[in-house]
């Protein structure tokens, strides 16, 4: 297959499954019911019924579609060395913000970001919004190229200026609020706001013009997808530590996390860069 077609299958697979997540959501409460999960920390994220559901749907779509293909996610705890003789990988995050689906938000995504292990190479990247948008790239020799956003253009909103503008970061517990707050110190009151969440969701609304930058330190699979396909539609992408984010390595690695920043516009980017990695 060519990676344009490797591309639309899994476009295609994470649609069917923001289509049948919008569809159970709506249908019962059982569908939020709490599950366990064997292999993953109990001091993670919890695990819903509908989590799962969207797990299977996602992963055994894509790997149908593409029948070499191994399939890992969030809720299917793996190990780097599960990967060392794979090719085409699919990596995922089924359902990111359950929770505030259940409470009626909007901020939650369906996320896959497809490698290929053994060339070490970035392929595509495909994340749905509660919407139904899908914010899609392929990646060729290093560049990011936008997919399926003729219909809802990038709206970045060109903010330079930390006083006034909009952010978000990757946590809802008061102990991260608090620990962000001591990082930004006097900072932390310019924003008109700061939220308590972030993630893929709060990635792409820096994409729709509706956030001016989010920033966060997790996991491959929950920011990956969403922060390439911000990096296509113009935003910079960024670590803390002001290098470029390596994609491929956050991306098939299950242990570590690892630091983002995804901005409108680089000034903005390199403000929230010094004030979180400070070096002389």
């Amino acid at each position: 297959m060519t990676d344009e077609e490797l591309y639309e299958h899994l476009s295609a697979a994470a649609r069917a499954t923001w289509q049948e997540i919008r569809s159970q959501a709506g249908d019962s409460e059982a569908a939020f019911e709490p599950v366990t999960v064997d292999g993953k920390r109990p001091a993670s994220s919890p695990t819903f019924a509908i989590d799962l559901m969207a797990d299977r749907l996602l992963g055994g779509t894509v790997t149908e579609a593409i029948s070499e293909a191994r399939y890992v996610s969030e809720e299917r705890p793996w190990k780097a060395e599960d990967l060392t003789d794979a090719n085409h990988v699919v990596v995922a995050d089924p359902l990111d913000g359950t929770q505030l689906l259940f409470m009626g938000s909007d901020h939650w995504t369906v996320s896959a970001g497809l490698v290929h292990v053994r060339e070490r190479r970035l392929i595509a990247a495909a994340t749905i919004d509660s919407r139904g948008q899908n914010w899609g790239c392929l990646v060729n020799d290093g560049r990011f190229k936008p997919r399926d956003q003729t219909l809802h253009r990038p709206r970045l909103s060109g903010t330079i200026r930390l006083t006034g503008s909009k952010i978000a970061f990757d946590g809802r517990k008061p102990a991260k609020m608090r620990l962000v707050q001591a990082m930004l110190g006097d900072a932390f009151d310019l924003p008109e706001w700061v939220l308590g969440y972030g993630g893929s969701p709060a990635i792409l609304k820096v994409i729709s013009g509706h956030l001016d930058a989010v920033f966060g330190r997790c996991r491959g699979y929950d920011f990956a997808p969403s922060a390439m396909a911000a990096q296509a539609a113009g935003a910079t992408v960024i670590g803390w530590d002001g290098h470029p984010i390596r994609y491929f390595d956050s991306l098939v690695d299950p242990e570590n996390k690892h630091t983002w920043i995804v901005a409108a516009t680089p000034e903005l980017a390199a403000k929230l860069q010094q004030i979180l990695f400070p070096h002389d």
